[in-house]
């Protein structure tokens, strides 16, 4: 697996909170899910891996 997508209600801020407490990054909007505007979010496996280069580590990571 390299990514894994999370879709959240546009002023659910707790739920956003949460995936990106988690190291996943906004990357758009979509109405593709459930009839309804979602926002999407993502964590790919280079956000997870510490060798991988400084830009594409979550901002929350400590180095």
């Amino acid at each position: 697996m390299d990514e894994i997508f999370a879709v959240v209600r546009p002023g659910n801020t707790r739920a956003a909170a949460t995936v990106r407490k988690n190291g996943m990054h906004w990357v758009g909007e979509t109405t593709k899910y459930f009839a309804t505007d979602l926002q999407i979010f993502r964590l790919r496996m280079a956000d997870l891996n510490r060798t991988a280069p400084e830009g594409h580590h979550p901002p929350t990571l400590d180095h």
